[in-house]
C-alpha cells in the first residue's frame, strides 16, 4: 500500500516467492486482475504504476526462497538494494 512516505511493506505476505516484499512487473497482465485493487460500492478497479530502479540487484538465478526479509550482502559488504 502506497502510504505518504512511500510504499509500506506490512501490507506484504510471507507466502511470495522470495519472501516478503514489494514485487513490480515488466507487464501489468502480470499481476491484474489478481492482484488489482477493486474500489468498494464500484466495478472500478486499480493498479499502481510506478517507474522503478533496482539499484545494484543481487541476481539468484532460478532459486526462490520464501526466507529473504532483505537483499544480501554484496561483495562489498553493503547490503544489495533488491532481490
Amino acid at each position: 500500500m502506497y502510504e505518504k512516505d512511500g510504499l509500506n511493506i506490512a501490507y506484504s505476505n510471507d507466502a511470495c516467492m522470495w519472501g516478503r516484499g514489494i514485487y513490480f512487473a515488466v507487464n501489468a497482465n502480470y499481476s491484474c486482475p489478481n492482484y488489482s485493487y477493486k474500489v468498494p460500492g464500484t466495478n472500478t478497479y486499480e493498479v499502481f504504476a510506478a517507474h522503478v530502479i533496482t539499484g545494484n540487484a543481487y541476481d539468484s538465478g532460478s532459486k526462490s526462497s520464501t526466507a529473504y526479509r532483505a537483499p544480501p550482502l554484496a561483495p562489498s559488504g553493503q547490503p544489495h538494494d533488491s532481490i
